[in-house]
């Protein structure tokens, strides 16, 4: 007797539930809640402009469209893609200065290596307003702008991280991999995004 009323109290609880659940949803319906706005009428349309502005500036990246790894730039919002460079062997890894005047990037020395060896890679420095490329750093890879964009950091010869002044020229070894030389506290920061 107890186990058929466990049952059926159960089963009236469930019904309750159920009432309740389908009173709230009437309810909804009437105060206009669960229907959709009529056909023409804007809701928050600032909103959906902001969500829809895109970006100003330009962004860069390597690209074998061509044929061969070249540097590529797109203006926003236009999306208008320019190719930056055109030579025969692989550029990659370009990186816009802070000021957006400079991209530096990787060149390989042959028509095609490898981005797993480190080696065989000089360091160029292109000048956005004249065009002109000047190589920075033989045998160096993977560059990167100082916050100042005064200097570019790479590897050097795979075993060191070097900076160069990119007005003087002077390059200065930081530290050399396997020696233990890192300053305590030593940190390279940059932008994680530049928009220009």
């Amino acid at each position: 007797m107890i186990r058929k009323r466990t049952v059926f109290v159960a089963i009236l609880g469930l019904l309750l539930v159920a009432v309740a659940i389908a009173g709230y949803m009437r309810w909804q319906l009437k105060q206009g809640r669960l229907t959709p706005p009529p056909a023409g009428i804007s809701i928050m349309m600032e909103k959906v402009a902001e969500a829809a502005e895109l970006p100003t500036g330009f962004i860069v990246w390597s690209s074998n469209r061509f044929g061969n790894h070249d540097i590529l730039k797109m203006d926003l919002p236009g999306r208008k893609i320019t190719r930056l460079t055109t030579n025969p062997y692989t550029e990659y890894f370009p990186r816009i200065s802070p000021d957006g005047r400079y991209i530096v990037f990787s060149r390989s020395q042959k028509p095609w290596v490898s981005q797993r060896n480190m080696e065989l890679w000089d360091v160029i420095l292109l000048d956005l307003k004249t065009g002109k490329e000047r190589e920075l750093a033989k045998n160096a890879n993977t560059p990167t702008w100082s916050i100042d964009g005064k200097k570019v950091y790479f590897q050097r010869n795979v075993m060191n991280l070097a900076e160069i002044d990119i007005e003087t020229g002077k390059e200065r070894i930081l530290f050399t991999s396997g020696n233990g030389d890192v300053k305590k506290n030593a940190a390279l920061t940059t932008p994680g995004f530049n928009a220009y």
